[in-house]
Parts: structure tokens; sequence; C-alpha cells
């Protein structure tokens, strides 16, 4: 119930018409927190125990004579509300996807989860070609500590699953998403969360990485979802888009760290009302994860042709420090629908090599974007942003806002020699610097990408306080 509240704060947060400074004063925005768990409790069911030397038919699922595969545990029993499923430490090579349905309650969660102290690991290299290795479609169900590699579709899935947590994961070499969310229904899967989470060197079938082409998966795929969380996860070094929300609503992608993905490192497709912040975008220019022959967009919105179009309305970004994409923020326009009610402030866009921010005409709305720190290398562009209609840029800090009609805007020279590096803190502005105290006081957001209180009365610019 906790969790719920607190989205349903956030999505008010984001959801409401912008208010400009010289309106009614400044505006109170949802503060940044740590998601709260969703598990609420794991009841006192029976535990269960799999081994890669265990059998399913001789083993009764006792520490002393293990089962084998989670396929027996989920076909063969009614597993209770409460249980725990522990996977002793080795390698499990299934020749059949794992596909878990039971549910527990609110109260009593189903566990499953690598053996204390041990390291259970999932490899699909048995698997045929196009299948999960292992799927959740029931609810109240955490997945937490495990490895699975080499799937052939995707590794770790939740399909048709909602309250499904999914906790210290790591995922690598699949051909698919190394993280799929979603159901062919938006209202079938509901308030899943994918914390702390490992995701690296998947949406392999991409490897030839095409500049233009029919599509490719992306490493954390969220499609079709109601209420996702994305929260303190790794995602790097994948031959798709980081992170996407994809026809899905009421999301939060939260203190990720992603690094030299293909494309995009976060992409809102197709989604309302979410919530994108305090996450670190970085490169370190591999060009093995190139598009175009540069490093991936920080972060981008669009309304791709789909099955299901939402227009992109609501979204929020903010506190996010973005070094050395190709863009620090576009909205590319495939279908038409444009930017409504959405907030882009706080962020920094460091070192982009194409463009600093790149909006394409639409029939835009109510959109603000206001206290942004837009660097970008020499031989780029700030700003490319034909037609203004519908978008209001406020003090955001620029080497040369040229084009923009905002007094507002406020223009200094670089204060970073270098516009590359790996290290948030590399990007702290000096106490000197005019980008610092220079910032509206609009929507106050009370705590900056390091959760250093911000100035009620002159933040920064940027998101670093």
């Amino acid at each position: 119930m906790k969790f719920i509240c607190f989205m349903i704060l956030l999505i008010l947060s984001a959801c409401s018409d912008p208010v400009l400074p010289e309106q009614s004063g400044a505006v109170e925005q949802s503060p940044v927190t740590d998601p709260v768990s969703l598990v609420r409790g794991t009841g006192t069911g029976p535990t269960y125990w799999l081994s890669p030397d265990g059998s399913d038919t001789t083993g009764d699922g006792s520490f002393e004579k293990p089962w084998r595969t989670i396929n027996w545990v989920s076909n063969k029993l009614s597993v209770k509300p409460g249980t725990t499923i522990n996977l002793r430490g080795g390698t499990y090579l299934p020749d059949r996807s794992a596909w878990f349905g039971d549910s527990g309650t609110d109260s009593a969660w189903i566990t499953i989860q690598s053996a204390p102290g041990e390291q259970a690991i999932l490899d699909g290299s048995n698997l045929d070609s196009g299948k999960m290795i292992f799927t959740v479609g029931g609810a109240y169900v955490s997945v937490k500590n495990l490895i699975l590699k080499n799937g052939p579709k995707s590794g770790m899935s939740i399909r048709g699953g909602s309250f499904v947590e999914l906790e210290s994961l790591t995922v690598s070499g699949c051909q698919g998403p190394g993280i799929y969310a979603g159901y062919s229904d938006r209202a079938v899967t509901r308030s899943v969360q994918i914390r702390s989470c490992t995701v690296t060197d998947n949406c392999r079938s991409n490897t030839a990485r095409p500049d233009f082409g029919s599509g490719w998966p992306g490493a954390v795929l969220v499609q079709k979802s109601t209420g996702a969380t994305v929260w303190n996860c790794r995602v790097y070094e994948n031959y798709g888009e980081g992170i996407i929300f994809g026809e899905s609503d009421s999301g939060l992608c939260q203190d990720n760290d992603l690094r030299d993905n293909f494309s995009i490192h976060i992409y809102l497709d197709n989604s309302q009302y979410t919530l994108v912040q305090n996450n670190f975008c970085h490169t370190t220019n591999n060009p093995e994860y190139f598009r175009f022959a540069q490093a991936c967009n920080s972060l981008q919105m669009n309304n791709e042709k789909a099955d299901l179009y939402l227009e992109s309305r609501g979204n929020v970004l903010r506190n996010n420090l973005c070094i050395g994409g190709r863009t620090g923020f576009t909205y590319w326009k495939d279908a038409p629908g444009g930017l409504k009610s959405c907030q882009i402030y706080g962020n920094s866009f460091i070192g982009c090599t194409e463009t600093g921010v790149k909006i394409y005409a639409d029939s835009h709305n109510s959109t603000q974007l206001f206290n942004n720190l837009i660097l970008v290398n020499d031989s780029a562009d700030q700003f490319s942003v034909p037609d203004l209609a519908g978008l209001q840029f406020d003090h955001n800090g620029w080497t040369n806002p040229a084009g923009i009609d905002d007094s507002g805007e406020v223009s200094a020279p670089s204060p970073f020699a270098v516009l590359t590096g790996d290290s948030p803190d590399l990007w702290r502005l000096p106490e000197n610097s005019p980008f610092r105290q220079s910032g509206t006081v609009s929507g106050a957001f009370g705590r900056d990408f390091f959760r250093s209180k911000r100035s009620g009365t002159a933040p920064s610019i940027g998101a670093i306080e």
C-alpha cells in the first residue's frame, strides 16, 4: 500500500500542468526518495530445494534430496503463498524454458533465490532458438540473487505477472532483452520492480548494429505495463537500448547507471506519466556500441508507430547526469503526437557530440524545459528545435543560447576543460561558475543528483547543486 501511495504522489506531480515562475510562485514537486520494496511479508510457508545434481524423479524437495528444475516445482506442485525455493549453487543447464505461474499474497510472497551463501547460474545454452530462460506469470513473487546467461531470447521475463520483484539479478549474453516485463494487454502486468540488477552483453541479435533497420531489443524492456519501477541497476555494453518503457504508464526509472549501450540509454516510447530521475548516463566511447559512428543518445521520448498508441504526456525527466552522448535530450517524431505537459528540468547534458537538445516539430503543448545545463562539444549544436510552439525554455545554461527567445536563459563559457569522464564527481560546478545559483525556483525539487539539498531561492542549473 505504501508503494501504491508513493506512485500516486509521483504521478500527480508529473501529471499537473507546468506552473511558471511568474505565476503563483514556486511549486513543490515530489522529493527524490528511494522506492519502497514491494515485498510486504514472506509468510511461513515451506522451503524447497533445487540443485544442478538433484532429481525430479527421486528427489523430494528437501535439502538432502533436492529437485533439479523450477518447472517440476511449478507444474507438479501447487506452490503455496509464503513458499521459499532455494537454488543450490552451481550451473543449471535446462533444456526447457522455466515457467513459474503460481502466486503468493500481499502478506506471504513466494521467494525464488540462490541458496544463502551460494550462487545459482541458469544457463540457456541448451534451449531452443527463441526461448526465454525463466518467466514469471504469477503475482506476489520475488526472484533474487540469480545469474542468468546465454538466453536464446530473453534472460528473465515477467509475462502477465503483477507485483513481481526482481532483485540483484545478473543477466548477460542473451539474444533479446536481458530483462523483460509486459504483456499484450497493458492492464495485466502491473506494479513490477526491477532493482539492483546488472544487465550487460544482451540484445546480441543486433551485433551488426545497423544505423537504420526494422528494430532491435532493449536490454531492460518494460512493455505495456503500468506502475513499473527500474531502480539502481547497472546497464552497460548492450547491443540495444539500455532501458525502454514502451507503451507503458506511471513508471519510475531512478538511480540507474547506464554506459555504452546502443542507440539510446533511456527511451520512453509511447509512454505516459513516467518519472525518470537521478540516472547516470555515460560512455567510454567504445565504438563497439556506436550508432551513426557516435555514442548513443542519453534520454529520448518518441511516439513510434505501435499497436497501442500513447502520446508522450505527463513525463518528467529531472536530475539526470548525462555525459558524452550523441544527444542529451531528444524527442523524435514518428507518429504524430508531440510532448504534452512534460517537464524536463535540472538535468546536465554535457559533452554531446551532435546536439544538446533536439526536438522535432510536432503538436507540443504545455511542456517546460528549465534549469538544464547543456554543454556540447565544439563541433556540436546546442539546440535543434525548428518550432518552439508549445515549448517553454527557462533558465537553462548554455555556452550560446542563440535562437531561444527567453531572457531567462543563462549564457557562459563551459566551466569544464574536458567534456568526458566516468565519475559523477567530475561534474560539480566550480564555486565561481555563473551557472551556480542561477536557476528558476519554479517547481522547487528539493534534492539534486547526489541528494544534496537544493536552494529554495536560487537553485543551480544542472543535475548537481
